[in-house]
């Protein structure tokens, strides 16, 4: 019976090994999962918020949008009032479309005029996007 019993000790040793490779090995897919998760998520946001920005201020405003949101702004059209865009964030990517409730041409009744050179608040508040010094 000791000759039988050390014989099998000795088998305990690789199957461990194996369980501490699989644990590892299915922690890294989690861990990838977890990160495509977090870039499809911030790509989306990053779309969201530049889709706004571009149909309200043009192509400009969606790539400084994009660029504050951490995704690469891939592709932009803009047909009238609408802008839809395309935005990477590491392996994402991601689509939005928003469309403007007013021509940027001329602002709604109200608005004052500075709207036409870049505020779009009567407070004179920036355009979206812009760094505040």
């Amino acid at each position: 019976m000791d000759g039988n019993t050390r014989r099998e000790r000795g088998s305990v040793v690789p199957l461990m090994a194996l369980a501490v490779v699989l644990v590892g090995v299915v922690a890294l897919a989690i861990g990838r999962i977890g990160q495509a998760a977090v870039w499809r998520a911030r790509a989306q946001a990053g779309a969201d918020a530049a889709a706004l920005a571009g149909a309200v201020e043009g192509r400009r405003a969606a790539e400084a949008l994009a660029r504050q949101n951490g995704a690469e702004l891939v592709a932009f059209e803009l047909e009238g009032r609408s802008a839809r865009v395309t935005v990477r964030v590491g392996g994402a990517e991601a689509g939005a479309r928003a469309t403007s409730s007013w021509d940027r041409r001329s602002p709604p009744a109200g608005m004052p005029s500075t709207a036409r050179n870049g505020t779009t608040r009567s407070e004179g508040k920036p355009p979206i996007g812009a760094r505040h010094s």
